[in-house]
């Protein structure tokens, strides 16, 4: 016995929709192209202006040269900054760094005039960081490899998630009123 339903036209297995499902198919694979290719280009713009920072504290880490240095200002509005000045053969150079990282003491225990260690590369004094880079370097490496790259997939896959939900929800509207 016939059934006197009628027949939603995209209704699976009728050929409107196989050719949806295949349209479906393309739009996801399009969509994940489109995501690589986004993550790719932010992931980019970011690594592009954190790795200067991260390949200096690298060499610092691994050929710098440590000498003393003397603190010169204190700027609790500039992230809690120190700058200092240290000398290295006969001339004199100058630096600034956040204080508590390197085994420096927190920014209310330094004073002005203070001695701190200061690390900088030999074939170029004047890049220098005051303490131990190995804890500056290994926060930056974590945010150019691990914190970055998560920040940015999950904004992506949430972007995703909500724009699929808003589709759905689109679709369902569209198909209630069909068979009012």
């Amino acid at each position: 016995m016939a059934s006197c339903k009628p027949r939603f036209p995209f209704r699976k297995g009728t050929c409107l929709g196989v050719e949806r499902q295949m349209l479906r198919r393309e739009t996801y694979i399009l969509l994940a192209i489109l995501c690589v290719l986004l993550f790719g280009g932010v992931y980019t713009f970011f690594f592009c202006a954190i790795y200067p920072k991260w390949h200096e504290l690298e060499r610092l880490t691994h050929k710098g040269i440590q000498t003393r240095g003397r603190v010169t200002a204190k700027e609790p509005f500039n992230h809690q900054v120190i700058r200092y000045e240290y000398r290295v053969d006969s001339g004199r150079y100058a630096g600034s760094s956040s204080a508590g990282f390197g085994g420096l003491p927190q920014f209310d225990q330094i004073r002005v005039g203070d001695e701190v260690p200061v690390t900088y590369l030999p074939e170029s004094p004047s890049v220098s960081v005051a303490g131990n880079p190995r804890d500056l370097y290994g926060s930056w490496s974590g945010l150019l490899f691990v914190v970055m790259p998560l920040l940015i997939a999950i904004g992506l896959v949430v972007g995703i998630i909500r724009r699929a939900r808003r589709c759905r929800k689109g679709k369902e509207d569209a198909s209630e009123r069909l068979f009012e």
